[in-house]
């Protein structure tokens, strides 16, 4: 199946443009090569789209049958915010996530690409720079591109971040490091065995615990590997 381009709104050069929005047109041309994904084919990006207006495209089948589609794009101006998760590390550090999405829903997809990111506040053992840089930081996935910092001190962080849609957005995170507080193990002993009941309250993914047992050696022996649900 291929995809022509058959009418478009003025700040849209058919001849041109279709190339910038997915590189299965050739340069200069207004239909593309044959679809090789499943006959699915994306055309622009969150941090490209397309010029608000009136579309006609032009579906055509390996056995030349045709399917004319129009589309009204209207571009999407609703408000974004920053998506900010923690992963807490060991000796009080963590690492932190950053992402673009629309203001108020749970979707996490990009709704916006990053244009500069800001550290504009940071604990006072912070050592790194103030300015991300952008393309060492960002990992490109499905659901569009995503920033790590990594290794971070534990503390209060605050970011200032430009889009390349326009946006000016800030937000701001606490990394506190891996905590474990009301730890709490309730034994029922039978004859020759017994039942552990363990609770904690924790703030990572799937903590290990590990049960151990005084031997004939003196030494204390490996008996369980337990995993806590997050």
């Amino acid at each position: 199946m291929t995809l022509e381009v058959l009418s478009a709104p003025a700040a849209f050069d058919i001849n041109n443009d279709p190339n910038l929005y997915n590189p299965i047109f050739p340069v200069g041309s207004n239909i593309s090569d044959p679809i090789p994904n499943s006959n699915t084919l994306y055309f622009g990006y969150y941090n490209l789209s397309l010029p608000d207006g009136n579309y006609t495209f032009v579906f055509k089948d390996n056995c030349g049958r045709e399917v004319n589609k129009n589309i009204n794009i209207i571009t999407d101006n609703s408000p974004r915010e920053l998506s900010i998760k923690t992963r807490e590390g060991c000796d009080a550090t963590g690492n932190l996530e950053i992402n673009i999405k629309k203001q108020g829903t749970f979707d996490p997809t990009s709704a916006a690409g990053f244009k500069n990111v800001t550290i504009t506040s940071a604990p006072a053992n912070y050592t790194g720079p103030s300015i991300i840089d952008i393309a060492a930081s960002t990992v490109n996935n499905f659901y569009g591109d995503f920033i790590y910092l990594y290794d971070l001190p534990a503390g209060d962080y605050t970011f200032d971040v430009e889009t390349t849609c326009g946006y000016s957005l800030t937000g701001s995170k606490t990394i506190n490091g891996v905590l474990f507080k009301d730890v709490d193990a309730t034994i029922t002993s039978f004859c020759g065995s017994f039942n552990l009941n363990l609770t904690a309250t924790y703030n990572i993914t799937d903590p290990i615990f590990v049960l151990q047992k005084f031997n004939t050696t003196d030494a204390f022996g490996q008996i369980l590997i337990m995993l806590l649900p997050s």
